[in-house]
């Protein structure tokens, strides 16, 4: 593997100072993941309501904030 790679800066994005690189790095994969389960599989479109089973990983917090009305009973009231 590259220590090192070129890539545009128009594809970097800054990591907050009070997140690891771990979790950054977590971030594409469960949004992408998100992404690929509500647009491509599920084809939702907005105003639909969706249950997040098992959703307090990343993935069911991406799906939980990504604008559909969502049923999530893993988060809290005030995550929801």
């Amino acid at each position: 593997m590259a220590e090192y790679v070129i890539v545009p800066v128009d594809q970097l994005v800054r990591i907050p100072m009070t997140m690891s690189f771990e979790d950054a790095a977590g971030v594409p994969t469960a949004a992408g993941t998100a992404w690929q389960a509500l647009f491509e599989v599920a084809r939702l479109t907005s105003g639909q309501t969706i249950l997040v089973h098992a959703g307090a990983g990343g993935v069911g917090i991406v799906i939980s904030v990504s604008g559909f009305r969502c049923r999530n009973p893993n988060l809290s009231e005030d995550r929801r």
